[in-house]
């Protein structure tokens, strides 16, 4: 009986080294190794060629194809015994047999690999290849072919494969048990997604896989596709991934996939991506995924969010008691808005938010915004948050928010701004606001108010005993009437 020993998944081949058109191997040393007697009587040696030369061949040829046609090599053993060239099968391995050798012995290529740039006639032979190779092998063999010929490919080559091929492989690495071999060339596919031709292959990834597997085929696509990929993978496969994690009991990890997902958010593509990713999540971890959503996302992912999708994760993180982590991601998207899509966001905000808090919410809010943005908001907006502010005792803090809501007044806009605000303090602090008011604005800010509130001012400021800053203060409104 003649002894085979293979470079393949099995790694039964020790590889030295590459050089150039050669490799220099080593025979196993290992228990299972051939003996001095088989060695003797000669030992076949099988190698895949193309899998051991990927490495060098991708660094010399960027963004090229190999071609398997016609692809010789010759064996050197180091006794000095001659063999005859072979030719690669269509797996790109070669058999050597009955080959006389000591310890060591080099294979070296006669005729390379050809090497193509990519076209559409080398991507269909590339892909018809692997296709034919895959069914010209015994169905109890097919998922070892189809693990040969994905080891063979470099990933240049396995990203230009055609769709119809990869499906094909995905289903011969799926049907019937799958181990460790069949799990990396999964992977290796899942890695080449080419964002261009294969549309839902991933989605079709997860329909092969029998159903209780079905999480762990979608953590384990999230964690080998790339950043940018992932990016760019169609709404409907996203959210199958979020479907297949979400169901059932979700572990740390599995969340970890969920965060990966979430930060894929793409403005232009994913509008109800996160609403839909909260609908699948259990009912006591609601609050939970929508702060790890905002988390996710950067702040431009924030900015750009659509008006929904912020007021249901502000509806979510204020439902029941809202924890310190809740609140900073609160916050988070309050500093997302934007006055030309966001313009109700803060009533609404404060309608989610429980009585106790709402005052504080409103101070936060407008701690949460530039002066910008302040200035921006709808003057319906400021009249809430100035009432809830002005909600029984006000405290310092609250009174300087106020004050910058003062400040951005726009005479065109907010006309009846400070009439209203005036209405909601305390009657005993009314003059002291009027004054706040004054010193809160420019003069072409008070050349522009409406006389009305003007009046109002001089009125309020003039009731009872006139301070010295008040008096101040009422010469500037007349002057500038």
């Amino acid at each position: 009986m003649v002894t085979t020993i293979r470079s393949d998944q099995k790694k039964q081949l020790n590889q030295a080294s590459v050089d150039g058109n050669s490799v220099q191997c080593s025979c196993p040393q290992k228990k299972g190794a051939p003996s001095n007697e088989q060695k003797k009587k000669g030992i076949n040696i099988e190698i895949n060629i193309i899998d051991v030369f990927n490495t060098q061949y991708e660094t010399n040829f960027p963004n090229h194809l190999k071609l398997f046609k016609d692809v010789t090599c010759k064996i050197f053993p180091d006794t000095g015994d001659e063999y005859e060239e072979k030719t690669l099968d269509k797996s790109g391995k070669v058999l050597f047999e009955n080959v006389f050798v000591d310890k060591t012995f080099k294979i070296e290529l006669i005729q390379p690999p050809a090497a193509y740039e990519k076209s559409p006639s080398a991507i269909s032979y590339l892909s018809s290849f692997a296709s034919q190779s895959m069914d010209e092998s015994s169905y109890l063999n097919k998922d070892d072919q189809t693990i040969t010929i994905v080891e063979s490919l470099s990933d240049t080559e396995l990203e230009a494969v055609d769709y119809k091929t990869k499906k094909k492989m995905i289903k011969n690495l799926e049907d019937g048990y799958t181990g460790d071999p069949e799990l990396n060339a999964l992977k290796k596919i899942y890695k080449n997604y080419n964002v261009q031709t294969d549309s839902d292959l991933l989605e079709y990834a997860l329909d092969a896989t029998i159903y209780f597997t079905a999480d762990n085929r979608a953590a384990l696509i999230v964690e080998t596709i790339s950043k940018e990929k992932l990016y760019q993978l169609p709404l409907s496969t996203k959210k199958r991934f979020i479907k297949e994690i979400e169901d059932g009991w979700t572990s740390h990890p599995e969340e970890n996939k969920l965060k990966k997902i979430y930060a894929s958010y793409n403005n232009n593509a994913d509008e109800d991506l996160l609403e839909y990713a909260i609908d699948q999540t259990d009912y006591a971890n609601i609050d939970d995924r929508a702060d790890l959503i905002v988390n996710s996302l950067s702040i431009d992912q924030q900015r750009k969010l659509p008006f929904s999708t912020k007021k249901r994760l502000i509806l979510e993180l204020e439902a029941a008691w809202t924890s310190d982590d809740e609140c900073d991601s609160i916050q988070s998207i309050y500093e997302s808005y934007q006055s030309e899509n966001d313009s109700t966001l803060f009533e609404y905000a404060l309608d989610q938010t429980d009585y106790a808090n709402i005052d504080d919410r409103s101070q936060l809010i407008i701690e949460s915004l530039s002066s910008r943005q302040i200035k921006s908001l709808p003057l319906s907006s400021k009249k809430r948050l100035i009432k809830e502010l002005e909600s029984a005792w006000t405290s310092g803090d609250e009174l300087n928010s106020i004050k910058k809501i003062y400040s951005s007044y726009q005479p065109e806009k907010d006309s009846t701004l400070f009439e209203y605000a005036l209405d909601q303090t305390d009657y005993a602090n009314v003059d002291d606001r009027s004054l706040d008011i004054v010193n809160s604005l420019s003069d072409s800010q008070i050349s522009n108010m409406p006389l009305s509130s003007k009046d109002r001012l001089i009125e309020e400021l003039e009731a009872g005993w006139t301070s010295g800053e008040e008096q101040t203060a009422i010469k500037r409104l007349k002057s500038l009437k």
